[in-house]
């Protein structure tokens, strides 16, 4: 897999590649050097990573799905919520869709000789790179695990699958909490002082904080019977229909008995 590297901020680079793989943003401070999420696990992601920094690098996810978890094994320690540990167990899963049999039973072999050491995050959480602070705030309803991480002096979030205008938010996986814990995590990160832009999981650019906030507004137009509502086929594993909202830019699928 080849991915491009873009460099959005100062200090912020996004590494992409093919359209289903995460999002994974690379954050420097002056001392160390953070990784948000890991993509598929396909490739070479850790020498792609050396080769853009000297610093030390610390690994975190933003959830356990395999988009977001795949490219764990690479690294030594990785942090995660402790809710987010049973998907990222089943990350494999997913890579095995994208790697060649060769290339999975190679990472196979990394993972039983070398697996990498797991740390957990909660909230209150500080991730300190030197000059540069990245605070962690839990953010259940995509998944149990959701964390976003807030670089306060940037007025920048990383906050994974939350907030996606290009695929719409999910809320109809099999680990979502329900619509109402998603309006809650989604208005702790709208009361942030300072948040001007996010980095979400699969938007390839800094998306502007009006887009929080439609996120928020059709989260709560669902909740108070304000919403109109359709019947949408999302073509997802296990998921014949489900009910899809919208407000402004932003539309989240649910369905009707995760609501609260």
């Amino acid at each position: 897999m080849e991915r491009t590297v873009t460099k959005l901020a100062e200090g912020v680079s996004l590494i992409k590649g093919i359209d289903f793989e995460c999002c994974i943003w690379l954050v420097e401070g002056r001392e160390k050097a953070l990784l948000v999420d890991t993509g598929l696990g396909v490739g070479d992601l850790r020498g792609e990573v050396e080769a853009l920094t000297d610093k030390p690098v610390i690994v975190a996810n933003t959830h356990g799905h395999g988009d977001h978890s795949g490219g764990n094994y690479a690294f030594d320690r990785v942090y995660m919520h402790p809710a987010a540990l049973p998907d990222m167990k089943a990350a494999l899963e997913m890579t095995e869709m994208f790697a060649s049999p060769e290339e999975l039973a190679a990472i196979r072999r990394r993972m039983e000789e070398r697996p990498a050491e797991y740390r957990f995050l909660r909230e209150g959480d500080v991730i300190d790179l030197g000059g540069r602070r990245l605070e962690i705030y839990e953010i259940p309803g995509h998944t149990p695990g959701d964390i976003a991480l807030y670089d306060r002096e940037a007025g920048l979030l990383f906050s994974g699958d939350s907030m996606v205008k290009s695929m719409d938010v999910l809320l109809v996986v099999p680990q979502t909490v329900s619509v109402e814990a998603y309006a809650r995590s989604i208005r702790k990160l709208a009361a942030l002082e300072g948040a001007a832009g996010f980095c979400s999981g699969h938007d390839q650019r800094i998306m502007p904080r009006s887009f929080l906030l439609d996120c928020l507004a059709c989260a709560e137009e669902i909740l108070e019977d304000r919403a109109e509502m359709q019947t949408v086929d999302p073509r997802l594993p296990g998921i014949e229909s489900c009910l899809r909202a919208v407000h402004g830019d932003a539309a989240i699928l649910c369905l009707p008995e995760k609501l609260r």
